[in-house]
C-alpha cells in the first residue's frame, strides 16, 4: 500500500487559517509566521497519517483478537460492507473492529 503524498494546497490552507486565528499580534509578519508553522504542521500531518496506517488491522489479526475463525469474520465483514479492500486483503479501522467485537459477542440470530 502506497501512502498518499501530503497535499500542499491543503497544508497551505491550514497554515493560512492558523495565521488568521492568531490575529493581529503578528500583523506584518505573516510570511515569517507561515514559514515557522509549515515544518511543525507538516510533521504533525505525517505523524498522524503514520499512526492511522498502523491502526489498521487485517481480518486474520482481528479474528485472532476476537477468537473467531477468519472465514466467519470475513463473512461478517462482507455482509456488513465493512473494511477497506486492498488487493486480496481487507483492512479494518479501530471503529470497525469495535463494531465486530459487539456483533461477535451477541448470540446467533440477534
Amino acid at each position: 500500500m502506497t501512502a498518499p503524498r501530503p497535499n500542499d494546497t491543503t497544508l497551505d490552507q491550514h497554515i493560512d487559517l492558523a495565521v488568521e486565528r492568531i490575529g493581529d499580534r503578528f500583523h506584518g509578519h505573516d510570511t515569517v509566521l507561515r514559514d515557522m508553522l509549515r515544518a511543525p504542521m507538516h510533521q504533525a500531518y505525517q505523524q498522524g497519517r503514520h499512526d492511522a496506517i498502523f491502526e489498521l488491522q487485517t481480518i486474520p489479526q482481528v479474528a485472532t483478537e476476537l477468537g473467531v475463525t477468519r472465514q466467519y469474520l470475513h463473512e461478517l465483514v462482507t455482509d456488513r460492507d465493512l473494511g477497506w479492500r486492498v488487493g486480496r486483503d481487507v483492512l479494518l479501522r479501530p471503529e470497525e473492529v469495535a463494531t465486530l467485537r459487539g456483533i461477535v459477542g451477541q448470540p446467533k440470530g440477534s
